[in-house]
């Protein structure tokens, strides 16, 4: 995230906000909280799962699937 790069190298990150929504990018920002980056996961969650509300924060710290319902015509 530009949070923590700014923090090592000021010098070539300038600034520690978000390209995107220009808020300060912290690790669960970087990955979910960002309005534009939400808008990726949503997109994601409704192409590959069952129900795409059911897909949280939570699973983008957690590889396991085995909790998400993912449609039958996506699977590997």
């Amino acid at each position: 995230c530009r949070q923590r790069l700014h923090r090592l190298l000021p010098h070539r990150f300038a600034s520690p906000n978000c390209l995107l929504c220009g808020e300060v990018d912290t690790q669960s920002r970087f990955l979910w909280y960002c309005p534009r980056k939400h808008e990726v996961w949503q997109t994601v969650a409704c192409r590959f799962l069952i129900i795409p509300n059911a897909l949280i924060a939570a699973h983008t710290e957690d590889i396991t699937t085995a909790h998400l319902a993912i449609k039958p015509e996506s699977k590997f």
